[in-house]
This record gives C-alpha cells, sequence and structure tokens, in this order.
C-alpha cells in the first residue's frame, strides 16, 4: 500500500477552532437571512451589487485590521467612496 505513512495522522482541533468555526457559521447564516430578506423589498440586482460592494469593503477592513495588511490613503484613496 502506497503513502501508508500518513494514514494514521489524526489533526486536533483546539477550543479556539471550533468557536472559530461557530462564529464563522453564525455569520454565514445570518447574512443569508438577512440577504434573503431584503431582495424581498428591492431588486435582486441591486441587492446583489450592494452585497458585493460590502464584501469588498469588509474584505479589506478585515485586511488591514486583522491581517496587518498595509494600506495608506494617500496612495489609494478609492476606499473612502465606500464611506
Amino acid at each position: 500500500m502506497a503513502n501508508t505513512k500518513f494514514s494514521n495522522v489524526q489533526f486536533q482541533v483546539s477550543t479556539y477552532q471550533k468557536q472559530l468555526t461557530a462564529i464563522r457559521a453564525l455569520v454565514h447564516v445570518s447574512s443569508n437571512v438577512i440577504f434573503r430578506n431584503k431582495t424581498i423589498s428591492i431588486p435582486l440586482g441591486t441587492a446583489y451589487a450592494v452585497w458585493v460592494g460590502l464584501g469588498a469593503a469588509g474584505a479589506v477592513l478585515m485586511g488591514v485590521m486583522f491581517f496587518n495588511e498595509a494600506y495608506r490613503l494617500e496612495t489609494n484613496p478609492l476606499f473612502l467612496y465606500v464611506w
């Protein structure tokens, strides 16, 4: 049997990882519920455009706040238009 070297590897999942997974699942489900509720009152295309814009802004903010990505307003002021 080839590659049996890794057949008995067990992954340990910490409590922090379990909590983080639960938070991610909660955010995912709640965001889908909010999106579904908003598409009832506004057109789907408009809701999706706003959704994508908020997702892009959120990705930038998460990168800057949690992953120490460099961001300078002097070199990239386009992010100001989101606000």
